[in-house]
């Protein structure tokens, strides 16, 4: 399988997640400085976890919904908030069905009023711009003009990086540039360019996202410890894009004792890949000082 096609599916052990999308999904919805966009992105699934399990009735609506559910966001004041949470169904009898709109918000969230800003989430949401490049039917897999990457961390806008998908772009330059997006400036608005120098990006002793994907079988299969790197949230790794592959983001789990980084670090983990609970089991979090990079030159 090649890597563009990777980068179009959704597994279940990277996101850890009951998905595998083999079909182009409905984008969630986005209002973020006065204008409305498709997000290519699902922040409600960080909610779901242990202490407050995904609800089983909470299935697929169709091939083009496997989430089972739309959600509509709003950036606000540098915070993100849910505003709307429906489940499109299909009724009717044969040769008339229609769609109905029911709101689920009151079901996943009894004690709540919407608009809910969403301190569960911290990560990464992807916002598509411009003219559509080419069509892919999977997943979030489709290609446009420009990405809008925005960074949370519990909710909070934290950093924003726009990528123009161009093949030309330098690997390097667009590392460096990930590194610093978490960081504030002086002013107190998001950074967008990175600083840092090209030292390091050659070593060879860790992994990115793309070897990943290759390795992930046998990793799994091996038992073998490895390291792997990328920009840290609670719970999971995020993959930044490059010019040849889309962004993704690993779950683990750690040990107790290691402390976390401050959300959107960069850093390097040493883990195995555990297929049965489709996580990895972290015994070492090393943050990144600058110059040493989270993508290799290609």
């Amino acid at each position: 399988m090649t890597w563009q096609k990777l980068c179009g599916v959704i597994t279940l052990f990277l996101l850890g997640t009951m998905f595998s999308f083999a079909t182009a999904q409905f984008p969630e919805e986005l209002v973020f400085e006065g204008e409305t966009h498709a997000l290519f992105a699902n922040p409600l699934e960080d909610y779901f976890s242990f202490k407050n399990p995904r609800p089983n009735w909470l299935e697929a609506t169709s091939t083009a919904c496997w989430r089972g559910y739309m959600g509509s966001w709003e950036i606000k004041d540098g915070k993100l908030y849910l505003t709307k949470l429906i489940r499109k169904v299909y009724e009717g009898e044969r040769g008339d069905v229609k769609p109905v709109d029911y709101d689920i918000s009151k079901k996943i969230f009894p004690n709540e009023m919407l608009p809910l800003m969403a301190t569960w989430f911290s990560g990464v949401l992807r916002v598509p711009q411009g003219k559509e490049l080419r069509y892919v039917h999977m997943g979030y897999g489709s290609i446009y003009e420009q990405d809008l990457y925005l960074m949370f961390d519990q909710g909070k806008l934290i950093g924003k990086r726009v990528v123009k998908n161009d093949p030309k772009n330098d690997i390097s330059d667009s590392d460096l540039a990930w590194r610093e997006i978490g960081k504030m400036n002086r002013s107190g608005a998001v950074a967008g360019d990175g600083v840092a120098n090209k030292a390091s990006v050659k070593q060879v002793d860790w992994l990115e996202g793309r070897e990943f994907f290759e390795k992930a079988e046998e990793l799994e299969k091996n038992g073998e410890t490895f390291k792997i790197r990328g920009i840290y949230f609670p719970g999971k790794l995020w993959i930044p894009p490059t010019p040849n592959s889309q962004d993704f983001q690993i779950r683990f789990l750690k040990k107790e004792e290691l402390k976390d980084p401050p959300s959107s670090s960069p850093v390097e983990l040493t883990a195995v890949a555990d297929k049965q609970i489709r996580r990895l089991m972290v015994s070492s979090i090393r943050e990144l000082p600058p110059g040493e990079a989270i993508q290799k030159e290609q």
